[in-house]
């Protein structure tokens, strides 16, 4: 009734969203769910590995990451003792604020048994506008454009021509470039209506609505476009949005290299293959702020040792 959810940390995150569902509520940084890409079986997350990794969906452009909506949790030290911080309100200012170090410690400042969560009311209704065939530069373009709007945009990705059939099916030669809208049926009809006017200088656009949409940002969100590889090692850099597509043009990784942009072009899922490819993907970053941060690969792949990148 107060918008926040306490759980063990070990509870699956598909029971918490059921039990959520019941009350017409969602956990608005949608963590993801890594089981397609490292295993085959989806839904094995936790909340307490969510918040460990700091798992953020495509609406992070909007609601920010999961430390934004992490309040409160009890862990265990490496010393074997048992301490809490933070609490079940949103404004809370006692003691140290560890919710932030913790969110994205990946477990290795303490073992959380409990997390409590801010939670938010499920929007109503959600629809998607498509543009098909821009290059990565003119959709970054794009992507800016709505996202600055008063159309009020919560996710924007763009997946290139090679990629696209993937997510869209019926679409086998062209890239697209996806924006999401949601909230109340007529706010979201009405914003919709004016984004397409927006965006007519990017040509015509389609638009998809709440069940497609809902499936098409589930498979952006677990990256499951560039799942069913086992050769492949598949990596999630953050680079400043306008600096996405250069960034991958810098890199020279030809045109079979699968790739695609999540958050306003913030976000870069990219699967590559052999080589010391930590070197060239972090050499790449030189002069940037962002990172490049290693999320499934083969056994044998040398860049495991080297999954996270320092922080500089």
């Amino acid at each position: 009734e107060e918008l926040v959810l306490s759980a063990r940390a070990g509870t699956p995150l598909q029971e918490i969203e059921a039990a959520l569902a019941e009350h017409n509520q969602y956990m608005a940084f949608e963590p993801l769910d890594y089981g397609p890409l490292f295993s085959g079986e989806p839904n094995s997350g936790t909340i307490g590995g969510a918040i460990s990794c700091n798992l953020s969906g495509p609406r992070r452009v909007k609601v920010g990451a999961a430390r934004d909506h992490f309040l409160g949790f009890s862990a265990v030290s490496g010393r074997g003792e048992t301490f809490k911080s933070g609490g079940r309100v949103v404004k809370n200012v006692t003691g140290y604020d560890l919710m932030k170090l913790m969110a994205g410690s990946f477990g290795t400042l303490g073992v959380m048994s409990d997390i409590t969560i801010k939670v938010l009311p499920a929007p109503q209704d959600e629809k998607s506008y498509l543009l098909y065939g821009l290059a990565d530069e003119r959709a970054m373009e794009a992507m800016s454009l709505a996202l600055n709007s008063s159309c009020e945009i919560s996710s924007a990705a763009h997946v290139p021509q090679g990629l696209a059939s993937k997510i869209d099916q019926e679409n086998t030669e062209q890239a697209i470039t996806v924006l999401r809208l949601e909230g109340h049926g007529p706010s979201v009809s009405y914003r919709a209506e004016q984004l397409e006017a927006l965006l007519q200088e990017f040509g015509a656009g389609g638009l998809i609505h709440k069940d497609g949409s809902e499936i098409l940002w589930r498979s952006l969100r677990d990256g499951a476009p560039l799942a069913g590889d086992a050769e492949s090692s598949v990596w999630r850099i953050s680079v400043p949005p306008k600096s996405g597509a250069s960034y991958v043009e810098g890199l020279n990784l030809g045109s079979d290299v699968p790739y695609f942009y999540d958050w306003g072009g913030g976000l870069i899922w990219l699967s590559l293959t052999g080589g010391d490819n930590a070197s060239l993907l972090r050499d790449g970053l030189e002069g940037l702020t962002g990172h490049a941060t290693l999320i499934s690969s083969p056994e044998a792949a040398p860049d495991r040792t080297r999954a996270n990148q320092p922080l500089g």
